[in-house]
């Protein structure tokens, strides 16, 4: 039941935003710093899907779009930082 219940969340889904908060300050593996955190999900059938991660004060945008049905994602991409930034500017007002 669980897994027909995810599945077919995600499988009748066109849209997924995912928003993660990541460590607050710097971190390094093995003595490597680390210089952003992406995370991804493949093979879902969404015509776009929207990660987004902030670390260490700065956020990662990630966009996977079906380019059958989105033509032009840097277009898409474009939009999203300005309205990010516009976002940003208004709450710093």
């Amino acid at each position: 039941v669980g897994g027909d219940l995810y599945y077919n969340l995600f499988s009748n889904t066109s849209f997924l935003v995912s928003n993660m908060v990541g460590p607050q300050e710097e971190i390094s593996i093995a003595g490597n710093p680390v210089s952003f955190i992406r995370v991804t999900s493949s093979s879902q059938p969404h015509v776009m899907t929207l990660h987004m991660v902030s670390y260490a004060g700065n956020a990662e945008l990630q966009i996977q779009v079906a380019k059958e049905v989105i033509p032009d994602p840097e277009y898409l991409v474009k939009c999203f930082e300005d309205a990010l930034i516009e976002m940003k500017e208004a709450a710093n007002k």
